[in-house]
């Protein structure tokens, strides 16, 4: 009996390592293919496979890879939430890399807080009037005096001012950018996991050339993607609060001895 329950363990132990291993094996596989994703610019596929990574392997660095694609895909809630798992996972980090990490969740959460602040409130749409209906033309005899009858109104559409469109330029531009310096800071973090199996790099000047850059770029993308995503909100905001009054139309109508007419005009 005792030989019997002791092969049962060994069977069950070589189960649970064989089980693992395969784990182990489709985390990478799930790696490869979100590294690949985000190397296209599909972040959207990438933050999943990098999640389904983490999943199988249990390593917490994949969450700050999730983080990155859902970053650059500008998915504030989701970033937040993969880079505060991270912290709360990371045992691994030094004092500089959590107060940085923490610094950056901070980032995010202000500019969650700001883009709700700015979006502009919901108007009711305007209610639609019943067309007044015609009124019988009026005759005027010949021998009758020209006698004018103006009747003027102004009013104009929706004419947006320039400065909107201006601040939200400017934020596409700072989201450009963001995503350029994340590419470049995917490329030396990826080096790092190549050369350094279980998180440990050996003592070799260029690794250390990458990790600073890379940590450098991760930096300067998170500045430039949360400054991005606050000028576009600002933009897209004042677009609909400044409008331009320079266009306005005048309406007006007069009789002669040949008949009424009516004009309208518009200035530009």
């Amino acid at each position: 009996m005792r030989q019997l329950a002791f092969a049962i363990c060994i069977l069950a132990a070589s189960s649970s390592t064989a089980a693992a291993q395969d784990d182990e094996s489709a985390g990478r596989r799930a790696f490869r293919l979100g590294q690949a994703h985000y190397e296209n610019g599909e972040f959207a596929e990438a933050a999943v496979q990098f999640e389904e990574a983490y999943r199988l392997s249990g390593r917490a660095r994949l969450l700050y890879n999730a983080y990155l694609a859902y970053r650059d895909m500008q998915d504030l809630p989701n970033s937040a939430r993969t880079l505060r798992q991270f912290l709360a996972e990371g045992d691994d980090l030094t004092a500089a890399e959590r107060d940085q990490l923490q610094a950056r969740l901070a980032a995010i959460e202000r500019a969650m807080a700001d883009q709700t602040a700015v979006e502009p409130e919901a108007t009711p749409p305007p209610q639609r009037e019943a067309p007044a209906e015609p009124a019988p033309p009026e005759t005027v005899t010949a021998d009758t005096e020209t006698q004018p009858a103006p009747a003027s109104a102004t009013g104009g559409g929706f004419s947006p001012s320039p400065v909107g469109f201006i601040v939200a330029g400017g934020g596409a531009a700072l989201l450009v950018g963001a995503i350029i310096t994340g590419v470049m800071s995917s490329g030396d973090l990826s080096t790092l996991e190549d050369r350094c199996p279980m998180d440990r790099c050996p003592d070799d000047p260029e690794l250390r050339d990458a990790q600073s850059r890379g940590a450098t770029l991760a930096t300067v993308t998170d500045v430039l993607w949360v400054s991005g995503v606050v000028a576009m909100a600002a933009g897209v905001t004042l677009i609909f609060v400044l409008q331009d009054d320079s266009d306005s139309a005048t309406a007006g109508m007069a009789c002669t001895p040949e008949g009424c007419f009516g004009s309208v005009r518009g200035s530009f």
